[in-house]
Protein backbone atom coordinates (compact mmCIF):
# COMPACT_ATOMS: atom_id res chain seq x y z
CA UNK A 1 0.00 0.00 0.00
CA UNK A 2 1.36 3.55 -0.52
CA UNK A 3 2.20 6.34 2.21
CA UNK A 4 -0.54 8.75 2.35
CA UNK A 5 0.77 12.41 1.03
CA UNK A 6 1.44 14.90 3.59
CA UNK A 7 -2.07 17.38 3.28
CA UNK A 8 0.78 20.36 2.17
CA UNK A 9 2.42 18.26 -0.49
CA UNK A 10 -1.24 17.19 -1.97
CA UNK A 11 -2.21 21.12 -1.58
CA UNK A 12 0.51 21.88 -3.80
CA UNK A 13 0.29 18.93 -6.29
CA UNK A 14 -3.25 19.98 -6.52
CA UNK A 15 -2.19 23.56 -7.17
CA UNK A 16 0.37 22.65 -9.83
CA UNK A 17 -2.88 20.23 -11.44
CA UNK A 18 -4.64 23.32 -11.44
CA UNK A 19 -2.10 25.56 -13.10
CA UNK A 20 -1.53 23.29 -16.04
CA UNK A 21 -5.38 23.22 -16.70
CA UNK A 22 -5.22 26.89 -17.13
CA UNK A 23 -2.30 26.48 -19.55
CA UNK A 24 -4.11 23.71 -21.40
CA UNK A 25 -7.40 26.10 -21.90
CA UNK A 26 -4.81 29.01 -23.03
CA UNK A 27 -3.30 26.40 -25.37
CA UNK A 28 -6.98 25.93 -26.63
CA UNK A 29 -7.47 29.23 -27.21
CA UNK A 30 -4.26 29.40 -29.36
CA UNK A 31 -4.98 26.17 -31.44
CA UNK A 32 -8.33 27.90 -31.97
CA UNK A 33 -7.05 31.33 -33.27
CA UNK A 34 -4.53 28.77 -35.95
CA UNK A 35 -7.63 26.89 -37.26
CA UNK A 36 -9.59 29.95 -37.48
CA UNK A 37 -6.70 31.79 -39.80
CA UNK A 38 -6.30 29.06 -41.54
CA UNK A 39 -9.66 28.74 -42.76
CA UNK A 40 -10.46 32.52 -43.31
CA UNK A 41 -7.05 31.32 -45.96
CA UNK A 42 -8.69 28.59 -47.06
CA UNK A 43 -5.77 26.72 -45.90
CA UNK A 44 -5.58 22.97 -44.67
CA UNK A 45 -5.06 22.35 -40.91
CA UNK A 46 -1.57 23.97 -39.77
CA UNK A 47 0.94 21.69 -39.03
CA UNK A 48 1.62 23.74 -35.83
CA UNK A 49 -2.16 22.86 -34.55
CA UNK A 50 -1.13 18.86 -35.10
CA UNK A 51 1.93 19.15 -32.60
CA UNK A 52 -0.04 21.39 -30.26
CA UNK A 53 -2.44 18.80 -29.80
CA UNK A 54 0.08 16.61 -28.77
CA UNK A 55 0.98 19.09 -25.95
CA UNK A 56 -2.37 19.39 -24.80
CA UNK A 57 -2.68 15.72 -24.68
CA UNK A 58 0.36 15.41 -22.24
CA UNK A 59 -0.85 18.23 -20.62
CA UNK A 60 -3.98 15.97 -19.69
CA UNK A 61 -2.06 13.41 -18.89
CA UNK A 62 0.13 15.21 -16.50
CA UNK A 63 -3.35 16.39 -14.78
CA UNK A 64 -4.47 12.80 -14.53
CA UNK A 65 -1.26 11.73 -13.04
CA UNK A 66 -1.07 14.64 -10.52
CA UNK A 67 -5.08 14.24 -9.61
CA UNK A 68 -4.55 10.32 -9.18
CA UNK A 69 -2.17 11.13 -6.16
CA UNK A 70 -5.04 12.64 -4.42
CA UNK A 71 -6.73 9.63 -4.24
Amino acid sequence: MDDPIDHAIAARLDTLAERLIDVASELDDVMFDLLRRASADGGDRPALDRELQKVRRSIDKAVNLLRSQLR
